[in-house]
């Protein structure tokens, strides 16, 4: 019995062992699982992000593509502040929805922060990327909260030569995110799709360089969210001599750039996860276009993708640094010949060829039997291959096309069988539409079942074994046809480029152009001739509000500032008459919208016929009482009926020589108190929301983000 007891004893010991065992396993994992598990979306978080990340990117190092993806949700703050934060959970909740649905088993989706989120693209072009980002964007925009919905913004980078680390790719995307917001929201842009106008200098100029400054003289901004390298930066620039100023993160650095200058050099870590240092420079050059910049990455110059304009004046620094090293540095930033920072070109589309890259370029022979492989290896030589590889098996052969840099692909049929004919018609699929791959198969049998099959595959000629002296030219010529059609290829990738550039381009010359000639009108009688700057951009977030489309957003922002050059045809003693004006004067005056529609009227292009209709129109009134035409309701254009909100709002809040400004308050009342007759109801409801979002004290800097209290007695509030 005694025995019996110790037996019992022992077992139920061995069986609460192993009870306690699954128990701190399952724990253990619940643990793991929620480390890597955001917990209000589900998602994976930052964390598990990151790891993915880095396998990824070395897969990414051995051929494999990769792309990712970040995604922020437009205007969430004005959700949270209107509605509460339990709504801004449910965004969240629902937009974390729609990704993990559309999100391949293959590829990871996560939470990266706030109301970011990120995806990783496995083995996918920059192009599926977009396709992805652009389904996620359509798909969350049908999304009805009730109160309304909520549009996203995405930025999309791809691996490319030159990126050192994943840090730099995700440096890349949020550029591309925080163009994507820059021009409007509700997109998708590409990283290195075109390059950014970081300075509003006119074309064709450059930026007046400051005084020539030593570094005693010198006012230094650093912005680095590493906290211990911007101590150590800040302390080396002050022991130099020079003033310095701090900030931990790129929104605080710009706001200290437009408030507390002038500086004299910005100092800028490259990647930081609010904002990159080229968003940071894009944005700091609208406001100071000759600031001088120095950028510095714990990444040698060489590994930085540079995705961005470096600006006038910019230069690179490797961290860590010697002293001497920024004090030449800065010395010749601030003489103006410091080595300037060169930006990348702009990319090639994705998928686009090697053409030219003739260096490290391969024949690729795959032959069960070695001895055949060397024939037929020796053959390629003499025919003019760079350089010949035999492998024995499928398997190695794959991983030879998967480096990118065969230029000819010889299969021996003979001992290969069906894995040789399937690998032939895996290579042809892949390479259409890409570059040319000829493809060669080799066999005794040519007239065989097999070697018909290989040709139906997708191969470009049979070799007859064994091997006679036409096999060389033939082979000499798949090879000439092979490296035409990849300096063709170039060639045409290179007018590509040319021709996005050149369009780019002309784009920003026409808005250049029609934002000169806005203000010839607008210095006629506006302190600063910023009027129609503002009314330009004050109308489009009005378009935005009231779900325009990108397109017609963008047509707003850029026409709407026309909508006063028939001043130019007014005379001054009526135009800055600083009292009422009598019926006659004002009769003349009603007509510069007349006078605008003739200048800008009867072109066959949008832009023109949109900001026409502006000029002519943006005086008429909902009620029908408004001049030249007396039109109402939806008789008058909808751009018109915008700007005319937008046009009101700002003269009413800045100075004019004949008027003084109307206080925030009051200004935004008698809006209100307009709707319905001087203004479009829907139009001015869409500028309440507005101001509710962003808050009465946030309606001029949403017109003016650098500058809002210009021509601005009343500061707002009173």
């Amino acid at each position: 019995s005694t025995v019996f007891a110790v037996v019992s004893l022992l077992v139920w010991v061995s069986l609460g062992v192993g009870w306690l065992a699954e128990l701190l396993l399952r724990t253990r994992e619940a643990a793991e699982a929620a480390a890597f598990t955001d917990p209000l979306t589900g998602l994976a978080n930052r964390r598990h992000a990151l790891a993915v990340l880095d396998r990824a990117w070395a897969m990414a190092s051995r051929g494999h593509g990769l792309s990712l993806v970040l995604f922020d949700l437009d205007h969430f703050k004005g959700v949270n502040d209107t509605h509460g934060h339990a709504e801004g959970d449910r965004v969240l909740r629902a937009f974390a929805d729609v990704l993990q649905a559309r999100t391949r088993q293959m590829d990871l989706s996560a939470r990266f922060g706030g109301e970011e989120f990120l995806t990783l693209l496995i083995d996918a072009s920059a192009d599926v990327a977009v396709a992805f980002a652009e389904s996620v964007r359509r798909e969350m925009a049908r999304v009805s909260f009730g109160w309304g919905a909520v549009t996203v913004s995405a930025g999309v980078a791809e691996v490319e030569p030159g990126m050192g680390s994943p840090d730099i790719l995700i440096a890349a995307a949020d550029r591309a995110l925080y163009r994507a917001k820059d021009e409007g929201r509700d997109c998708v842009r590409v990283a290195g799709d075109r390059l950014g106008r970081a300075d509003q200098a006119p074309l064709g100029t450059a930026p007046a360089p400051r005084p020539t400054r030593s570094i005693q003289e010198c006012r230094v901004l650093v912005v680095d969210d590493d906290p211990g390298s911007l101590a150590s930066t800040a302390r080396v620039l002050e022991r130099l001599g020079a003033e310095v100023r701090t900030a931990s993160e790129p929104r605080e650095g710009l706001r200290m750039l437009v408030d507390n200058g002038p500086f004299d050099l910005l100092v800028t870590d490259i990647v930081m996860p609010e904002m990159s240092g080229f968003t940071l420079v894009d944005l700091a050059m609208r406001a100071r276009p000759d600031l001088a910049v120095l950028y510095m990455s714990g990444y040698p110059q060489e590994e930085v993708y540079w995705g961005g304009t470096p600006g006038a004046r910019s230069s690179f620094l490797s961290k860590p640094f010697e002293i001497a090293e920024m004090k030449d540095r800065v010395e010749r930033l601030l003489r103006g010949d410091a080595p300037r920072v060169a930006p990348v070109p702009a990319a090639a589309p994705a998928g686009a060829s090697r053409a030219g890259a003739q260096e490290g370029d391969v024949a690729l022979v795959l032959s069960a039997a070695p001895e055949v492989g060397e024939e037929l290896a020796r053959v390629l030589r003499e025919a003019g291959a760079a350089r010949a590889v035999v492998v024995t098996d499928v398997q190695a052969a794959r991983e030879g096309l998967r480096q990118g840099n065969v230029e000819l692909l010889v299969v021996d049929l003979d001992g290969c069988g069906e894995d040789a004919l399937a690998l032939v018609e895996d290579t042809a699929r892949q390479a259409e539409g890409g570059e040319y791959l000829p493809i060669l198969v080799a066999t005794h049998a040519r007239g065989s079942d097999l070697c018909r099959r290989a040709l139906e595959a997708g191969a470009s000629d049979v070799l007859s074994r064994p091997l006679h002296i036409e096999s060389a030219v033939r082979i000499r010529n798949l090879l000439a046809v092979r490296r035409l059609n990849r300096e063709v290829a170039r060639q045409r990738d290179a007018l590509e480029v040319a021709v996005r550039q050149r369009t780019a381009e002309l784009a920003d010359t026409r808005t250049e152009i029609l934002h000169r000639l806005a203000r010839v009108g607008e210095y006629r009688d506006d302190v600063t001739g910023r009027h129609a700057e503002r009314v330009g951009l004050m109308a489009s977030l009005i378009a935005s509000e009231l779900g325009l489309s990108t397109r017609e957003v963008d047509m707003i922002r850029r026409t709407a500032p026309l909508h006063d050059i028939g001043k130019v045809a007014i005379p001054d003693a009526i135009l800055l008459k600083p009292g009422p004006l009598t019926h006659a004067e004002f009769d003349l005056m009603k007509r510069h919208t007349i006078i605008g529609e003739e200048i800008l009227g009867g072109s066959a292009h949008e832009i023109l016929i949109v900001a026409s209709r502006i000029a002519a129109a943006h005086h008429e009134r909902w009620d029908g009482t408004g001049y030249p035409g007396g039109r109402k309701g939806e008789e008058i254009p909808l751009e018109a009926r915008i700007v005319a909100v937008s046009d009101v709002f700002d003269v009413l809040t800045h100075a004019r020589p004949y008027r003084s400004p109307t206080q925030l308050p009051e200004a935004i009342a008698e809006i209100e108190r307009s709707i319905g007759t001087h203004f479009d109801p829907d139009v001015g409801e869409a500028f309440l929301r507005l101001c509710r979002r962003v808050g009465p004290d946030g309606l001029l800097e949403a017109a003016d983000p650098l500058d809002p209290t210009q021509d601005v007695v009343f500061l707002p509030g009173g």
